[in-house]
């Protein structure tokens, strides 16, 4: 990435593994970051490790989750920090035992997508480079179901509603790229695969992912293909 000095990053789920990593990176290439984690304390190693650099960061409380915190928190990323180059929407939660928020949503879903587009919603028209959606390989067997996305008619699989969630951050990115382009934006949303990386987002499953998350693809074949493949429905 460029140069980021004189902006602002903006990064979910900071406190620690990709997004902790990711901030240290954009602050050392210049950026102001915003730090963002379920509680506020949980961004304490990071802004101190970047302000230690000479750089910029505040800590930010935000579970986003919550449609209130969701708020609260673009509220004060404005307030304090300005206009923002970039958005790194990198918060999640993979294959938890079900769980639902106070407001009924199930917990991955309000997690990895609802949450995130809140955010981007708040913040985008301050955005002036780059919105980033965190990828997985388990987009590879999501299935959208617009009848039924909160898992309350089906019997609740952990890992294929992730995979949902995983392919509904995939579809959000297209889909705003393809309106950013529409209304003639220099504004960029892009998917980022990490890779299989050994974060605090590993330790909770007892389950494997379903095998087919690891197939090869066929060299060159797009992403996007697959919302053609019977997996929005």
């Amino acid at each position: 990435m460029a140069h980021l000095e004189n902006k602002v990053a903006v990064v979910t789920g900071a406190g620690r593994g990709i997004g902790g990593r990711t901030a240290v990176r954009l602050a050392a290439d210049g950026a102001a970051v915003a730090v963002i984690d379920i509680a506020e304390d949980a961004t304490k190693d990071v802004v101190a490790e970047i302000e230690e650099a000479g750089g910029r960061a505040i800590g930010v409380g935000c579970d986003v989750s919550d449609e209130q915190s969701v708020l609260a928190a673009a509220e004060r990323v404005q307030s304090e920090l300005g206009s923002i180059g970039v958005l790194v929407n990198n918060a999640g939660v993979m294959a938890p035992a079900e769980s639902r928020t106070p407001a009924g949503w199930e917990l991955q879903l309000a997690t990895n997508v609802l949450g995130h587009f809140l955010l981007t919603n708040l913040l985008l028209p301050r955005v002036t480079d780059r919105v980033v959606w965190l990828a997985s390989m388990a987009h590879r067997f999501g299935r959208i179901s617009l009848s039924d996305p909160n898992w309350e008619r089906r019997r609740y699989e952990r890992w294929q509603a992730y995979g949902q969630t995983k392919l509904a951050d995939l579809m959000l990115a297209y889909e705003l790229q393809r309106r950013l382009t529409a209304a003639g934006s220099d504004v960029r949303s892009v998917a980022a695969h990490p890779g299989y990386s050994a974060t605090n987002l590993q330790d909770r499953p007892a389950e494997a992912p379903p095998a087919e998350t690891y197939r090869s693809l066929p060299a060159g074949t797009r992403i996007g293909a697959f919302a053609l493949e019977g997996l929005i429905g």
